[in-house]
């Protein structure tokens, strides 16, 4: 007799019999009318004892059919009450509309105690209402829903402020909804005074500040104690949020009583306040500033911040800057923390540099300096050495004005030919050949060189001759390795272990170049301790685009043997399964890794990925790698030991409580040990 041909009754017996979950699917999955049985079996045998799971599962995947399933089996009788008062919640917290409904329509919809505490009394003490935690999660469907059924509205402050929420984090979907379908005002301001338009540019929500604008919001409302949404966008950086509100129609001018937008763009946070503040001064109509006396001094701050030359001659000839307003030449009403000096120095407006120095105004002549050298700006920074370098060389900190000047070939040359000391030791015993070595900038190197100065580091130790100097010049790429080697380092004046220490390095940050400069000198890696390792990270993928893989070839053709045993004789593949990276394993058995070896314990790799904790997808995923090697290497093996190995992997597997792990194992074992 088929076994179809059996009565159900004798089915269910051996459905029954059935030991594990893949068994009861396999068993399923034959015909329809099986996969009818065992759901069937699986319902009425299960809900009683995990109904709580069950429902919890179909809410997280929102899977109705599963829930319709349930409802034949009256999973209602088995459910903890508390259990169905959470799973709305969830149900909103993951955006699963369509059971929430179901939920609502079934009964499953208490959202209030026992006792009668009043709706949504329960969720309040949790998330203050529904619809601001539907809103705030971007869920609009479940905010419809919740509308529909009463559960919610958007009468209480705490709804309308939703709109605040959804501007901050740019959710355009719910924006749109609250204010056309909801008719939400985008004016509304919340208790502290802010405004969806405040809100979103404060995020650098460019989008969201379009939108809002576009349905009529407000640009020149002010908030209390913030200022405009323009001032808030300008003091966090955001220049993209700062050209929609320009474009329209912030008021940038003078407003009596109130601070000037220009003010927050010279304070701008991030590295974009110069384009900040030339991006609303011409918007500005400064004229307006010459109008009262105190608008006259910043006025003279932002012309030399924008350069403009005539403006600053003129109001330098108006005598706009009495000795009391300034102190060590800032302004005592200051923008942005600089007076007029240092903000010229920084864009590299020489000319406007030049006229400031010729009417005095040079105060505290070190920050100037500073701001041009960092900013590139040689011209300046002549200038300014010209003028005062016998004040520089009598100070502690003109020798670290170097470091200042490493982006600049020419400053940091002009600074050498003004008596910048480079052979200094500074912050606890930083030297500035090491900033120089690193930089990967081989002029540095050579402006040194040509002035006499050494390239070499100080030797810290008689074990240490020109370590420090040569892993330097390894982070600074091969050009500045080629560098030294030019000068004349020897590189046989650093010890076995700098050299190893070097090329480590440079496999570290996966540094093809370097690491090739090295092996194609006939430099060795050979410590078996660190050997596994680097060759596990030099096959770890980081991207498409990642020159790891490429890292690896270059350590093989090297005379690096993949199969070299480390710290508890294990090899590579070990360390690979450690470092939590999908493809590295497979990239290292490609290339010759072998998986069969074992370690001091006499334990496989395939042991190790098998009874690893806590259960993570990886470890699923090394095992079927190896196991797919196994199978590519079929003839290879020894059958007997290769099924004792399973087997020790699968118990270990469930020994951990990796049960998936051990299903791939079992699977594995019998497919090839039944054909075998």
């Amino acid at each position: 007799m088929e076994l179809l041909d059996l009565p159900n009754e004798l089915l269910f017996e051996i459905i029954q019999l059935l030991e594990y979950g893949w068994d009861l699917t396999a068993f399923g999955v034959t015909n329809r009318h099986l996969h009818g049985l065992v759901s069937t079996y699986l319902y009425q045998q299960t809900l009683p004892n995990c109904s709580d799971a069950v429902l919890q599962w179909i809410v997280e995947k929102g899977n109705e059919d599963a829930f319709a399933q349930c409802l034949k089996a009256n999973i209602l009788a088995y459910v903890d009450k508390r259990t169905t008062s959470m799973l709305p919640r969830k149900a909103i917290s993951l955006g699963q509309d369509r059971i929430l409904e179901l939920l609502i329509k079934n009964g499953i919809s208490s959202f209030h105690d026992e006792g009668g505490t009043g709706p949504r009394a329960d969720l309040r003490r949790y998330w203050d209402t529904l619809l601001f935690y539907a809103g705030r999660k971007g869920h609009i469907a479940v905010a419809r829903i919740l509308i529909a059924y009463g559960m919610d509205s958007f009468d209480s402050p705490r709804n309308k402020s939703l709109l605040l929420s959804a501007a901050s984090s740019g959710d355009l979907e719910m924006i749109r909804y609250l204010l056309e379908e909801v008719g939400l005002s985008p004016n509304q301001q919340s208790n502290g005074g802010y405004t969806a338009l405040a809100s979103a540019a404060s995020s650098g929500q460019a989008r969201a500040v379009t939108l809002l604008l576009e349905h009529g919001a407000n640009p020149n409302l002010r908030m209390r104690g913030e200022g405009l949404p323009l001032t808030i966008a300008a003091e966090q950086g955001h220049i993209e949020v700062v050209r929609v509100l320009l474009a329209h129609g912030t008021n940038v001018n003078p407003v009596p009583g109130e601070e000037l937008p220009i003010y927050s763009a010279m304070g701008t946070i991030g590295g974009n306040k110069m384009a900040m503040t030339r991006l609303i001064a011409d918007n500005m109509d400064l004229d307006l500033l010459r109008t009262r006396y105190e608008n006259q001094v910043t006025l003279l701050t932002i012309a030399a911040a924008l350069g403009k030359d005539g403006l600053v001659q003129e109001l330098l000839q108006e005598d706009c800057y009495p000795d009391d307003e300034w102190i060590d030449g800032v302004l005592f009403h200051h923008v942005g923390s600089q007076g007029p000096l240092e903000w010229a120095a920084e864009a590299g407006h020489d000319s406007v540099v030049k006229l400031l120095l010729q009417y005095g105004i040079d105060g505290n002549f070190q920050k100037p300096l500073v701001l041009a050298l960092k900013n590139g700006h040689p011209r300046v920074a002549k200038i300014l050495l010209d003028r005062y370098v016998e004040q520089f060389r009598r100070t502690s900190w003109f020798d670290e004005l170097l470091l200042s000047a490493l982006e600049n070939d020419e400053c940091f040359e002009l600074l050498l030919d003004h008596g910048a000391n480079p052979t200094g030791i500074w912050n606890e015993g930083e030297h500035l050949n090491q900033h120089v070595l690193e930089s990967g900038r081989p002029a540095l190197a050579q402006a040194l060189v040509r002035r006499g100065f050494p390239l070499e580091l100080p030797v810290s130790s008689e074990g240490n001759r020109g370590g420090a100097t040569l892993l330097s010049a390894t982070r600074g790429g091969v050009p500045m390795l080629e560098t030294l080697l030019q000068n004349g380092f020897d590189f046989g004046a650093a010890s076995h272990d700098d050299i190893q220490g070097a090329i480590r390095d440079s496999i570290r940050r996966e540094d093809v170049p370097v690491a090739s400069f090295f092996l194609n000198r006939g430099f060795r890696l050979d410590n078996d301790d660190l050997l596994p390792g680097c060759i596990a990270h030099a096959a770890r993928l980081n991207s498409s685009d990642s020159p790891s893989e490429m890292l690896l070839d270059t350590l093989l053709r090297g005379g690096v043997d993949i199969n070299t045993r480390g710290e508890h004789q294990r090899t590579c593949i070990w360390n690979s399964i450690s470092d939590y990276h999908a493809n590295q394993l497979d990239v290292l058995l490609q290339r010759g890794a072998d998986p069969r070896l074992r370690d001091e314990n006499g334990e496989t790799p395939l042991i190790f990925a098998a009874t690893r904790t806590p259960q993570l997808i990886c470890y699923e995923n090394y095992v079927q790698t190896i196991l797919e090697w196994f199978d590519l290497h079929w003839a290879e093996q020894s059958s007997e030991e290769l099924y004792r190995e399973l087997t020790k992997a699968e118990t270990g597997a469930l020994t951990h409580g990796n049960r998936k792990i051990a299903r791939v194992l079992q699977r594995f074992r019998r497919v090839h040990f039944d054909r075998v």
